[in-house]
């Protein structure tokens, strides 16, 4: 299945249809039910929310939880600029400020913080 599974552009490829992004896609993680893609969002977008899950039928299944939902306390918030997973499943995503969170695979949910310092 996973050979059959890639991205160009903005497009993820998937065996029966294609997932069109509104940005290019800079990475992505294959999962046995989804794919997860990290979104080249420009630096004035104001989403910060650009790493996403999709079903491997090409619907959408979570967007990655708010930081300032998750944390309260952070004031200024970036885009993630690189991800990888994890050993037990779930991602590893830094932010533009070199603050790493680690997200949960299942739903998107931020589950903690290590600051880049």
């Amino acid at each position: 299945m996973a050979n059959n599974i890639a991205f160009q552009g903005n497009k993820l490829l998937l065996p029966n249809t294609t997932v069109t992004f509104k940005h290019d896609i800079v990475s992505m993680y294959i999962y046995d039910d989804k794919v997860i893609v990290l979104i080249d969002e420009p630096p004035e977008s104001p989403n910060y929310r650009n790493i996403a899950a999709v079903s491997l039928d090409g619907k959408p299944i979570w967007a990655v939880q708010s930081v300032k939902e998750a944390f309260p306390e952070i004031k200024s918030q970036s885009h993630f600029v690189g991800m990888y997973r994890l050993e037990n499943g779930n991602i590893s995503a830094a932010n533009f400020f070199g603050v790493v969170f680690e997200i949960s695979e299942k739903d998107g949910k931020i589950l903690g913080r290590q600051d880049g310092r």
